[in-house]
C-alpha cells in the first residue's frame, strides 16, 4: 500500500518525547492517534514548519493552534501546537500559510508568540499525531538525540494494518435513499442523547479536534457509551466542561448536533432565571420586557393580520363596518344573515387586540415563575369585559376619574387641548393595552405569592393564598398602577406632541436615524418603548393610537439595506458582494443584524450611510405626518398594516377629526418614504464607498491620535509642550506616514489584484456548491414527502435526479483556477512589506518617544501601540479577512483619561 511509511521532521527547534509521555489524559492516550511530542526551545517567539516531507495544508482551527497536514486521501498528520491553547482565542498565532497550499518539511506555518502562552500559564508542548482512515499506524521514533533541530528527521509512521474502508452506501431503495440519515446525524443524535440532551447543556462549540459541551447535570451524561460510538476516540471532563474527542470530523459533528437539536426545538422559550447574569438595573429592566414580550409578538402579530384582512374588507365596502358602544348594542344584537358572519370576524379581530393583556400576563408569570393558575385570572380582571364598559367614550372601555385637577379651555390646537384634559383628569381606566401595568401586576403577585406561603397555615393554604394574591394584586394594579400609569402617558403624550410638530419633521428624523444606532448599541428596545408609549398614550388620550414614531425603526431598515446595496454595486470584492446578497432578502423582511453586524458596522462608512438616509427619510415621513396603524409583521409584511385605520378606530372618525393621513395616502406615503430611505442609503453609500482603507490615510490617522496623546499626557503631567515643540512634533509624526512609499503601494495594489481575482473564483466556487446543495435538500425533502405518501414511482424518479446531479469535473477545473491564481498572488512581498514597513514605523516613532518622554514622565510607550502599527501596515490581509486585526492600544481612552486629570487640576 502506498503510504505504508510516512516520514515525520521536527517542526521547530526544541525537544522531544513519546506521546505517552505527554500525561494530558487526550494526546497520551493516544486517542488522536500515536506520534510523538516537541517542546520548543525558545522563550520569545518561534516559528514552526511543516512536519511532513510533502502535501498540503487542509485543515486549520479558527483558533490558529492546530493544522491538519493531509498526506495523501484519508491520512492527515496533526500539529497541536501548546495544550488548551484554544483558550487564548488564536492572539499568539500568526498563521503565515493557507488552507490547501503545498507544503514540504522547509515549508513555514504560523509564528507563535512562545512567551505569551507561558505566561497564561500553559503547556507549550507540541503534539504531532496521525489521523488515518486506511489503516492502523505506529509511531517509530529514529532520532536518538532529544534535543533536535528544525527540519530534523524525528522518526516515521509505519502502516501496522490496513482498515476496509466503509463507505456510505448509497441505497437503491427509493425508501432508504430518501430517509436515511448520514453518520454524522447518527452520532450527533447519539451523542445528544448520551450528554442527557440539549436541555443538559447551556453551550456547544468545537475547537479544532473536540465536541464541547457546558453541562449542567453531569449525573445525566453517560459517558461510556458517548466513548463507544464509532466516532468518538474518547470523552474527559474539564470542570463542567465535556470534552468528546472526534477529531478532523469534528465539524461535521458539531453541525449535525446543530440540525438535530433545531428539529427537537421547544415550540416555547423557557426563562432560566437561575441562569441569568447580574444587570445594570436600566440593562435588567430591557432584558426583563424583551423576555416578556417575545413570546407575545406572534399573538400581536396575528391580531394585527386579522385586522389588516378586516381594514382591507371595509375599504373595499366588502364588509360593513362596526362600532361597539352603549349606542350600538341595539343594532348588533340585531344583526342577521351574512352580516353576523362579518361580526364574527370583527370580533375576533378586535377580542384578539384589545384583551392581548390575558396573554401579556400569561408570558409573565412565566418570567417571573408565577403559577399560570394566578396569572391568568390577574389578565382577565385587568381587561375584564365588564370594566370594558360598553366600549366607553374612547373605545377602550371604562372610565373613572378619581382627581380632577381642572380642565384647559384656551388652548387653539384641538390635540394638545384633549392631550391636556386628559392629563389633569387622573383616571381609573382597563388595564387591557397597558403593558407595563400588567407586568407590574405579575410581578407584585409574584412577590405576594412568595411571601404568603411563607406564614399561612398548610391548611389554610389553598383558599387563602390565591384569594389574598388575586384581590391585592387586582386592587394595587387597578387603584395604583392604572391611574399613575395614566398620568404619565398625559405627560408623555405632551412631550411628544411638540416633539412631532418639529418643522420639516425632524423629530421623526431624529428618532429614525438614531433607531440603528441603538440596534449597534443593544438599545433599539428602550428606543421602541418611547414609541410604543407614545401610541398608547394617543389611545388613551382619545387620539386613535396612531403612532408618531413606531415608524421609524421599519424606516430605517430600508436605509441599511440601501448602504448595502451600494456596496454591492461599488466593490470588487466577489465574496463581500456575494455575502452583501445574501443578506438583502433578509433586510427585506425587516431584519438588519446581519448587515449591520456582519458588514455596514465593520466598514463604518455604510452604516454612516444607513443613519444619514433614515434621518431624511424620517424627516420625509414626519413631514407629510405618515403614522403607524396596525401592525401586521415586520419587513414587507408591515405595508398592509399603513393603509388601515387603528383598532381603536375602525371607522377613520378620529382620523378625521385629527386630521390624519386618509388610508390610502398613509400607506402610499409610507412606501414612498421607505424608497427615500432606500434611494438615500444607496446614494451616501456610494459617495461613502471606500473599497479598503489605505495604508497612507490609516497611518496619518494614526499619528493625529499619538499627537493628540503625546499633547494632553504633557499637559497632564503639568509640563505642556511649547507652540515650537508642537510644531515639530506634528512635522516628525507627519514624517511617519511618508514610510509608505508611492512604488510600494503601487506593488501593493498590484498584489491586491491578484486577491481579488482568486476572491472572484472562491466565490464562484462557492456559489456552484451552494446551489448544487440547495438542488439536492429540495428533491431531499420532496423525496421525503413522496415516500412518506407512498408515491414511489414519484420518489424513484427525484432518486434518479438526486444522482444525476454531478459538478465533480466543473468543481475540479475552478479549484485548479483558484491554485493557479493562489499561486500568483505574491505572498512574499506582503510578508516582507509588513515586516520592513513594521520595523522603519516602530523606530521612528521610538526616536519621537526618547525625544519627548522626559516630559511626560514615560506616558508614551511606543510598545503599547505595537498592534496598531501592525493593523495599518497589515490592512490589505485584514481588509480580505485573509488575517484578523490584533486587538489595539486605545489611544481615545488614554486621552480622554488625560482630559479628566487636567479637569481635576483646574477644579
Amino acid at each position: 500500500m502506498k503510504n505504508s511509511i510516512i516520514k515525520i521532521y521536527a517542526p521547530v527547534n526544541g525537544e522531544i518525547g513519546l506521546i505517552k509521555d505527554l500525561n494530558d489524559g487526550v494526546f497520551s492516550e493516544k486517542m488522536l492517534g500515536d506520534g510523538f511530542y516537541i517542546t520548543s526551545n525558545q522563550s520569545e517567539n518561534a516559528t514552526f514548519y511543516s512536519p511532513i516531507e510533502k502535501g498540503s495544508l487542509s485543515l486549520v482551527t479558527e483558533t490558529k493552534h492546530a493544522y491538519f497536514f493531509e498526506v495523501s486521501d484519508g491520512i492527515s498528520i496533526l500539529m497541536h501546537i501548546g495544550l488548551d491553547t484554544v483558550a487564548l482565542g488564536g492572539k499568539p498565532f500568526k498563521q503565515i500559510i493557507n488552507v490547501n497550499d503545498v507544503v514540504t518539511n522547509k515549508t513555514e506555518v504560523v509564528n507563535v508568540d512562545i512567551k505569551s502562552i507561558i505566561n497564561a500559564n500553559l503547556n507549550v508542548a507540541c503534539p504531532v499525531t496521525i489521523n488515518s482512515e486506511k489503516g492502523d499506524y505506529k509511531f517509530n521514533l529514529l532520532n536518538e538525540s532529544k534535543n533536535v533541530k528544525q527540519g530534523d528527521l524525528i522518526g516515521e509512521f509505519i502502516l501496522l494494518s490496513e482498515k476496509e474502508v466503509i463507505k456510505d452506501v448509497v441505497p437503491k431503495s427509493p425508501t432508504a435513499f430518501f430517509l436515511r440519515k448520514n453518520k454524522y446525524e447518527t452520532a450527533a443524535e447519539e451523542i445528544n442523547k448520551f450528554v442527557g440532551g440539549s436541555s443538559n447543556y447551556d453551550e456547544v462549540y468545537n475547537c479544532m479536534t473536540r465536541l464541547r459541551f457546558k453541562i449542567k447535570n453531569k449525573k445525566k451524561v453517560n459517558i461510556d457509551a458517548i466513548t463507544s460510538l464509532s466516532l468518538s476516540k474518547g470523552a474527559i471532563w474539564n470542570g463542567d466542561e465535556l470534552q468528546v474527542i472526534i477529531g478532523q470530523d469534528v465539524y461535521n459533528v458539531k453541525n449535525a448536533v446543530d440540525l438535530d437539536n433545531k428539529q427537537k426545538s421547544q415550540s416555547e422559550i423557557e426563562f432560566n432565571l437561575e441562569a441569568k447574569q447580574k444587570l445594570p438595573p436600566f440593562k435588567a429592566f430591557l432584558a426583563m420586557f424583551g423576555g416578556i414580550m417575545t413570546i407575545v409578538i406572534p399573538a400581536m402579530v396575528g391580531a394585527g393580520i386579522i385586522q389588516a384582512i378586516i381594514g382591507i374588507l371595509t375599504l373595499t365596502e366588502v364588509m360593513p363596518s362596526f362600532a361597539i358602544n352603549s349606542g350600538t348594542i341595539g343594532q348588533i344584537l340585531a344583526l342577521k344573515g351574512a352580516d353576523v358572519w362579518w361580526f364574527l370576524l370583527f370580533s375576533i379581530g378586535k377580542t384578539a387586540g384589545m384583551f392581548i393583556g390575558i396573554t401579556i400576563a400569561y408570558s409573565a408569570s412565566k418570567y417571573f415563575k408565577l403559577r399560570g393558575a394566578i396569572a391568568v385570572p390577574l389578565g382577565v380582571i385587568l381587561c375584564s369585559p365588564l370594566l370594558f364598559a360598553g366600549g366607553g367614550a374612547l373605545g377602550l372601555g371604562g372610565e373613572w376619574v378619581i382627581l380632577s385637577l381642572g380642565n384647559v379651555d384656551n388652548v387653539a390646537d384641538p390635540q394638545l387641548k384633549l392631550i391636556l384634559n386628559r392629563l389633569l383628569n387622573i383616571s381609573i381606566t382597563p388595564g387591557n393595552i397597558k403593558i407595563f401595568v400588567i407586568i407590574a401586576a405579575i410581578f407584585v403577585a409574584k412577590k405576594l405569592d412568595d411571601w404568603i406561603i411563607t406564614w399561612v397555615h398548610p391548611m389554610l393554604e389553598l383558599m387563602t393564598r390565591p384569594f389574598l394574591v388575586i384581590l391585592l394584586s387586582s386592587f394595587f394594579a387597578l387603584g395604583l398602577f392604572t391611574p399613575v400609569w395614566n398620568f404619565f402617558e398625559g405627560i408623555l403624550s405632551v412631550i411628544m406632541f411638540y416633539i412631532g410638530k418639529a418643522p420639516l419633521g425632524i423629530g421623526l428624523g431624529v428618532y429614525t436615524a438614531l433607531w440603528q444606532v441603538c440596534v449597534v448599541l443593544g438599545m433599539h428596545l428602550a428606543l421602541g418603548i418611547v414609541g410604543m408609549v407614545q401610541s398608547m398614550a394617543s389611545a388613551q388620550s382619545g387620539l386613535g393610537g396612531y403612532g408618531t414614531f413606531g415608524l421609524g425603526g421599519s424606516i430605517s431598515v430600508y436605509a441599511q439595506i440601501g448602504a448595502l446595496v451600494a456596496i454591492i454595486i461599488m466593490t470588487k470584492n466577489a465574496q463581500l458582494k456575494r455575502q452583501a446578497i445574501s443578506y438583502v432578502p433578509v433586510g427585506l423582511l425587516g431584519i438588519t443584524e446581519p448587515i449591520i453586524y456582519g458588514i455596514n458596522l465593520p466598514r463604518r462608512r455604510p452604516l454612516i450611510a444607513g443613519v444619514i438616509g433614515a434621518f431624511i427619510a424620517g424627516c420625509f415621513a414626519g413631514a407629510f405626518g405618515v403614522t403607524q396603524r396596525i401592525g401586521t409583521g415586520i419587513g414587507l409584511f408591515e405595508i398592509i398594516g399603513y393603509f388601515q385605520n387603528t383598532i381603536l378606530d375602525p371607522t377613520g372618525s378620529i382620523a378625521a377629526s385629527t386630521g390624519q393621513l386618509s388610508n390610502v395616502a398613509n400607506g402610499l406615503l409610507y412606501i414612498l418614504s421607505c424608497i427615500v430611505a432606500l434611494g438615500a442609503g444607496i446614494g451616501f453609500g456610494i459617495l461613502l464607498h471606500e473599497e479598503r482603507k489605505s495604508e497612507k490615510k490609516s497611518m496619518n490617522a494614526l499619528s493625529k491620535s499619538i499627537y493628540k496623546l503625546i499633547i494632553t499626557a504633557n499637559k497632564a503631567s503639568g509640563v505642556a509642550l511649547s507652540k515650537n515643540e508642537m510644531k515639530n512634533l506634528k512635522n516628525e509624526l507627519i514624517e511617519v506616514s511618508k514610510v509608505f512609499t508611492k512604488e510600494e503601494l503601487i506593488e501593493l495594489k498590484s498584489v491586491e489584484d491578484t486577491i481579488i481575482k482568486e476572491l472572484k473564483l472562491k466565490t464562484k466556487l462557492d456559489s456552484l456548491n451552494d446551489s448544487e446543495a440547495k438542488a439536492k435538500e429540495k428533491l431531499m425533502k420532496n423525496g421525503k414527502k413522496a415516500v412518506n405518501k407512498g408515491k414511489m414511482v414519484k420518489a424513484e424518479k427525484l432518486m434518479c435526479k438526486y444522482n444525476a446531479i454531478n459538478n465533480a469535473q466543473l468543481r475540479l477545473n475552478i479549484e485548479n483556477e483558484i491554485e493557479k491564481a493562489s499561486q500568483e498572488i505574491n505572498w512574499k512581498y506582503i510578508s516582507e512589506f509588513n515586516n520592513k514597513l513594521t520595523k522603519e514605523i516602530y523606530k521612528l516613532l521610538q526616536k519621537i518617544q526618547s525625544k519627548y518622554e522626559k516630559n511626560m514622565k514615560n506616558t508614551l510607550n511606543i510598545d503599547q501601540l505595537k498592534p496598531n502599527i501592525e493593523n495599518v501596515v497589515n490592512l490589505l490581509s485584514i481588509s480580505y479577512n485573509i488575517e484578523k486585526p490584533k486587538p489595539e492600544f486605545n489611544i481615545s481612552k488614554e486621552i480622554l483619561k488625560n482630559q479628566n486629570l487636567l479637569k481635576q487640576v483646574k477644579i
